[in-house]
């Protein structure tokens, strides 16, 4: 807030003019004037109580908002301020009527009558400023609140990149990324998981505003400056609830010694949070698992490039892996980022090579450390998804949660999974969880949407489905989610525009899944045309179950079953929730889809649940 100027008495006397001196000052009749209201405007000095009741009213305001933070007044304090100070203007302005000029200070009825009712508004616009203080909130407002944020918790906001060179960019969003890992290892300290923090990446976000979208207490914020053989890092603790700074720093190290200054960071915030370390401090919180910063930078530019999500960025982190591991091949960290990569490139690519890859990659991580939590996870969404072994995959998913019960990318594998059994009670509150430690990440709240929809709570399903759209509306997958909602609901019209909307991001699946859609509606011919695109493709089997859906829409039956198969074949990765999957529920009355069901090591449709 810029310094508070208060005028001095010589600078408000040419607006307000000198204190009245009956004697010396002249009195203009009133049939001068042209106007008798004009006149009387200006025997009663209306325009300068005006002013002067603005200034004063300004004046108060400021003031209350210097002493609103280091009091910590709640924001309802200036808006009924600001309330009474509007309504109040009117009430000098009759005061200036009756009493602007010397004599008829007796306050008449009519005066009275007239303030009487401007408190009656003043009082009703206090009570408006906040409604629902006294009494039940209202639905919106209910969505909108967000519960007390516990006073041990902290998001680590991405380090803005102060190098010469932009492309070190890797290095301050890897160097936020090993502190906010290594703070997310001390017991009691809840810190939001990247993806939610990454969301503010560029942006200037007041740290209230980060507190009040991410439930914390603190903000933890800071700059990374790499040049040569040395960096700078500075750091800074804020308060989410006044945004008074709490505690900062300025790290100047030796390039070499990057590791060893992020985990001073890291103790030295936990220090001032009072959080108890579980440790005598021979414990490292960072474990980056080499010493080798050559290997580390190339770990951190494969990281960046993989969470650009992309097929070209897979590609490009997947060679930076595997020359952080030529330079080091026990260290674990790159291994398990080449799984990850190899995984999600099966998705636009040859899956059965990249996935082969990817367990490779897996097995060398965990022969080095087996209590690797990511790779524990990544394995298990593997036996899930593609060698459907559903036993050897809960024992991951559990075991992988055991050591680090706060990863969301966990919590969404397991909750699928859960949901995929048919236990869907477990699966929401496990998908709830999910969105509680990363409630930025579209793709964690559109997992929770996708496991209340396949549980039947579909009006919750599509509320969820819409807030993931609006975390980032550039997301095709999100939006054919929400469309296939919708479709389960019979709001076609809306679910084609969804579809629309998703095609035009470069999703391929949503020409299938929009085929689907229209031959609902009874857009045969259209419906045809958008299927033979895809079936034309030399990839089309990515998209089996979205053909297959759209094949049955339009009365093509036995294509429909073939192409189930094919999925079933190709090791589709939704191939395991086939059995509450809304875009196959016309199907599951077909005798055929049972034997769906058998292969994919589903068994029969369970019983109904009543509600």
């Amino acid at each position: 807030m810029a310094p508070l100027r208060t005028p001095g008495l010589s600078s408000l006397r040419p607006l307000f003019g000198e204190p009245p001196q009956p004697a010396a000052w002249p009195q203009t009749p009133m049939t001068s004037e042209p106007n008798p209201l004009l006149a009387r405007l200006r025997q009663r000095k209306l325009v300068q109580w005006a002013l002067a009741y603005l200034a004063g009213a300004w004046l108060l305001l400021q003031l209350l908002d210097l002493l609103a933070q280091p009091f910590a007044w709640p924001d309802l304090v200036l808006r009924a301020a600001t309330v009474v100070l509007a309504v109040g203007f009117f009430a000098a302005l009759v005061l200036a009527w009756y009493h602007g000029e010397r004599g008829g200070q007796r306050v008449t009825t009519i005066e009275l009558a007239m303030l009487t009712g401007i408190l009656i508004v003043a009082g009703v616009g206090v009570a408006l400023v906040n409604p629902g203080e006294a009494g039940e909130a209202s639905p919106s407002q209910a969505a909108d609140s967000v519960p007390a944020s516990p006073t041990n918790s902290v998001a680590v906001l991405p380090f803005e990149n102060l190098s010469a060179d932009p492309e070190q960019e890797y290095f301050s969003s890897g160097i936020t990324e090993e502190i906010l890992n290594a703070l997310a290892r001390i017991p009691g300290l809840r810190v939001p998981s990247r993806t939610s923090s990454f969301q503010f990446q560029g942006q200037r976000v007041d740290a209230r505003e980060v507190g009040r979208r991410l439930g914390v207490a603190h903000v933890l914020e800071g700059s990374v400056r790499k040049g040569n053989d040395r960096v700078r890092i500075t750091v800074q603790l804020i308060g989410a609830d006044d945004g008074f700074h709490l505690w900062s720093e300025t790290y100047d190290r030796e390039l070499t010694d990057v590791l060893a200054v992020q985990e001073e960071i890291a103790r030295a915030v936990a220090r001032a949070l009072e959080v108890r370390l579980a440790d005598d401090g021979s414990e490292p919180l960072v474990r980056s698992g080499t010493t080798d910063v050559a290997a580390y930078e190339l770990y951190l530019k494969g990281r960046y490039e993989w969470s650009r999500g992309t097929q070209e960025h897979y590609r490009r982190a997947i060679a930076l892996f595997e020359l952080a591991v030529e330079r080091d091949s026990s260290y674990a960290a790159p291994w398990v980022g080449m799984a990850d990569a190899y995984a999600d490139l099966g998705g636009f690519e040859d899956r059965r090579e990249n996935v082969a890859r990817g367990r490779a990659a897996l097995a060398r991580a965990l022969e080095m450390d087996p209590t690797l939590a990511t790779a524990i996870d990544t394995e298990a969404y593997l036996l899930h998804t593609y060698d459907r072994d559903y036993a050897a995959a809960e024992h991951g998913f559990v075991r992988s949660l055991q050591l680090d019960p706060e990863n969301p990318v966990a919590l969404v594998d397991y909750s699928r999974f859960l949901s995929n059994m048919g236990r869907h009670e477990e699966a929401i509150r496990v998908g709830r969880s999910g969105v509680s430690e990363d409630p930025l990440t579209p793709n964690i709240t559109r997992n929770l949407g996708l496991v209340l929809l396949s549980a039947g709570h579909t009006e919750e399903a599509l509320r969820t489905l819409r807030a993931a759209v609006e975390l980032d509306p550039a997301l095709g997958n999100i939006r054919a989610s929400l469309a296939d909602a919708l479709l389960a609901t019979g709001a076609l019209d809306e679910a084609l525009v969804e579809h629309r909307a998703a095609r035009e991001t470069g999703s391929v699946r949503s020409g299938a899944a929009m085929a689907r859609a229209l031959a609902l509606r009874g857009d045969s011919a259209e419906a045809g045309r958008h299927l033979e695109e895809v079936l034309a493709r030399e990839d089309a089997a990515l998209y089996a179950p979205d053909l297959a859906a759209a094949l049955y829409a339009l009365g093509r039956d036995d294509e429909a079953f073939r192409w189930l198969d094919v999925a079933l074949e190709e090791r589709d990765l939704s191939a395991a929730g086939f059995r509450f999957d809304v875009r196959l529920a016309a199907m599951r009355a077909e005798p055929r889809f049972t034997s769906v069901l058998r292969k994919a090591g589903l068994g029969p449709l369970p019983e109904p649940v009543r509600r």
